[in-house]
């Protein structure tokens, strides 16, 4: 299997039609994020780096393949926005994948969210 070198991607990616990410898309990419970031606390990796490692790549894909756009989102995300939002994402599962491994604080604002999550759905 041949792997594609990033002169040659970012030379073709003029060519890509930038649509925004679907939902099964983002579910992989915030999945991935999510079980590599768990596996790197796990191996006891430093929090901050487990996270660059880990939210880059779903970062990258929003960003580049579908131009900061979501589904439930109109218009795009800054660069700022789309990392804010990946963190968010990727914490918010890890607090369900990996609690024991996240400190205190995640997994507070965690379930903050999904309270107002709950909240809203009910509404």
């Amino acid at each position: 299997m041949a792997v594609a070198r990033p002169s040659l991607i970012s030379q073709s990616s003029s060519s890509i039609k930038v649509a925004p990410a679907t939902e099964k898309e983002l579910m992989v990419y915030l999945g991935m994020a999510s079980q590599t970031f768990c596996g790197a606390l796990d191996f006891k990796m430093e929090l901050s780096k487990a996270a660059v490692i880990s939210m880059r790549p779903a970062f990258v894909a929003i960003r580049d393949l579908h131009g900061g756009r979501i589904p439930v989102r109109r218009k795009k995300f800054s660069d700022e926005e789309l990392g804010k939002w990946v963190e968010s994402q990727t914490f918010l599962r890890a607090s369900d994948l990996c609690p024991k491994l996240l400190p205190d604080d995640i997994n507070k604002r965690a379930e903050e969210i999904k309270k107002q999550l709950n909240t809203q759905s009910k509404k």
